[in-house]
C-alpha cells in the first residue's frame, strides 16, 4: 500500500473508467438535420466527455454516421441564436403525461 491507496483496487478503477468510456462512444446522438442517429467521431477530443449540445461541421458515413469538427455548445446559446428552434409557450396539459411500469418510460 502506497500513500494510501492499494494498487488492486487502482487496477479496478482503470478498468471500470475503460469500460465507461467505451459505453460513453458508443452513445448515439441525435440532430435537426438526420432522421438516423450519429455518432461522435473517434478522433475528436469530446470522445471522453458527452457534451449535452455539439455543434458539427462534418458528417462521415462508414458502418455508423459520425460527425467531424465538433464543439461543444451550451443550451442558452441555442435560444440566444436561434429562438426559432426553441417553444416559449405554455406547458401544454394535453395528452396527459404517462408512465408505465412495465417499459420503465
Amino acid at each position: 500500500m502506497h500513500y494510501g491507496l492499494r494498487p488492486k483496487a487502482m487496477t479496478e478503477i482503470r478498468k471500470i473508467r475503460r469500460q465507461l468510456i467505451q459505453i460513453v462512444r458508443n452513445i448515439p446522438l441525435a440532430t435537426l438535420l438526420l432522421d438516423e442517429p450519429v455518432f461522435i467521431h473517434p478522433s475528436s477530443v469530446l470522445i471522453n466527455d458527452l457534451p449535452s449540445f455539439v455543434c458539427y461541421q462534418e458528417v462521415q458515413e462508414t458502418n455508423r454516421i459520425f460527425i467531424k469538427d465538433i464543439c461543444a455548445i451550451q443550451m442558452d446559446w441555442i435560444v440566444q441564436l436561434n429562438p426559432h428552434l426553441c417553444s416559449f409557450g405554455p406547458i401544454e396539459d394535453d395528452p396527459q403525461p404517462r408512465y408505465d411500469e412495465n417499459q420503465d418510460k
